[in-house]
């Protein structure tokens, strides 16, 4: 795709060809015949610039004939008229070297054209059409012996001296070679571009497979894990229906019904972090600007009707003036995940549980610092704590998705965590955001 980028803009900026229907390959070689008219222009102006300092001025008037149809060929492949464009140059440039050869002595080395005849038509009407190429380019060189076979080889009968003779091969020999060599430099160059293109291609569908590995590694664990979550409340559950369709007692029905209640209640839980997940990884980014202290104080008021969230003192330790650009829609799911999880693992044999959250900004970051002094986690346990479905304590209710979702949502707003945990300490949670946002 970069390579076609750049011959297109090659094309329409310098010779205004349009490109917007062309394939990859048709740019290529419209880009190539340019290329040759060009050449053919270059070559031919060095001729006339030779000639009239060698006082030589016999060719001159068809050699700016031929240049003047070399425009027009340049004009017809503007106009997207490749083949007539390519036909035109390649009659144009043999009828001009076929009259010289034929008027002018057979030493002066005219038929030296030949090649760079032949090596132009095989690169204007390209691989594709390889049989056409051959086609001209055996007609060309026929045509070339032809008009050699009743060239003079008397320098003098046609008016000119040995050493002018002499002096025109050489010059001969030194244009074409340069049209040769400049043809070939272009066919190599497109040729190199176009494999650093491939290449590129080809680095891209490693690294995108790659990618498609682990998304498909990923999407097994997760619903190999979310069929296992599901199953076992829906299991519970079911025992629970067949326990109370066995019982006759009224207490006994009430009770069941209160743990069939809770299992429900578990189950939806786990649907809705589904869903949270779910939503942030779909959702486009979203950029505003926040108070980043009203933002957090609305947030915590969120807790006061989670259970035991009154036993938790609130600290924020944000200046009034913060003002942060990001997504509110993920920030709010990352700090209600981290907000509910300080409230879940309270220690509850303290009395004075808190949560505290404050801002600082280092190294061109947002740093906001979320810290309880709950129960706290293991070293293990620190490693493992932002994988799908990790539970630190399994006697605590929870789906093991918030803080896999946390990391998620940061990640696509440019954030990361960091955490640091000691049992019967504490939890500190520092997240750092972009101060320049993405999306």
């Amino acid at each position: 795709m970069a390579q076609r980028k750049s011959i297109n803009s090659i094309l329409e900026r310098i010779f205004g060809i349009a490109t917007l229907q062309l394939t990859e390959f048709d740019a290529k070689r419209a880009l190539l015949t340019a290329q040759l008219c060009v050449v053919a222009i270059l070559t031919l102006t060095v001729s006339i610039v030779i000639d009239i300092f060698s006082f030589y001025f016999y060719p001159i008037p068809f050699d700016l004939a031929a240049i003047g149809l070399s425009f027009v060929s340049l004009w017809l492949n503007r106009k997207g008229k490749f083949m007539a464009a390519k036909m035109l140059l390649i009659l144009t440039i043999n009828l001009l070297v076929l009259f010289l050869i034929s008027r002018m002595p057979l030493g002066m080395g005219f038929y030296l054209y030949s090649t760079c005849i032949t090596i132009g038509i095989l690169i204007a009407i390209g691989y594709e059409q390889m049989r056409l190429g051959a086609f001209l380019a055996f007609l060309s060189a026929m045509a070339f012996l032809l008009v050699m076979s009743i060239s003079p080889t008397d320098p003098e009968a046609s008016g000119s001296d040995a050493d002018f003779v002499y002096k025109n091969l050489m010059i001969t020999f030194f244009v074409s070679g340069t049209a040769n060599a400049t043809m070939i430099y272009y066919l190599l160059r497109d040729n190199y571009l176009y494999e650093q293109m491939l290449l590129r291609k080809d680095s891209d569908m490693v690294a995108k497979n790659k990618l498609l590995e682990t998304a498909n590694a990923k999407l097994d664990r997760f619903f190999y894990s979310t069929s296992h979550d599901l199953r076992a409340p829906l299991n519970s559950m079911q025992g629970l229906v067949q326990l109370m369709e066995m019982s006759h007692d009224v207490k006994e029905l009430h009770s069941y019904a209160n743990l069939l209640k809770g299992r429900v209640q578990n189950m939806d839980n786990f649907i809705r972090k589904f869903s949270e997940y779910a939503r942030s990884s779909r959702q486009e980014i979203s950029l505003e600007i926040i108070n980043l202290r009203h933002f957090v104080l609305e947030n915590l008021e969120n807790l006061n009707y989670y259970g035991h969230g009154d036993h938790v003192k609130r600290i924020v330790e944000i200046p009034e003036s913060v003002l942060i650009e990001t997504d509110s829609i993920r920030l709010q799911t990352v700090l209600g995940n981290l907000f509910s999880n300080a409230i879940k693992y309270q220690d509850y044999s303290r009395s004075d549980n808190f949560l505290r959250v404050a801002y600082v900004q280092a190294n061109h970051r947002h740093l906001i610092i979320v810290e309880d002094n709950g129960i706290g986690m293991s070293r293990d346990d620190l490693d493992r704590i932002f994988g799908m479905f990790f539970r630190v304590n399994r006697n605590i209710e929870g789906t093991g998705l918030g803080l896999f979702i946390v990391k998620e949502a940061l990640e696509r707003i440019g954030g990361t965590i960091e955490v640091s945990s000691e049992p019967g300490v504490g939890t500190k949670f520092t997240l750092s955001l972009p101060v320049t946002p993405i999306g």
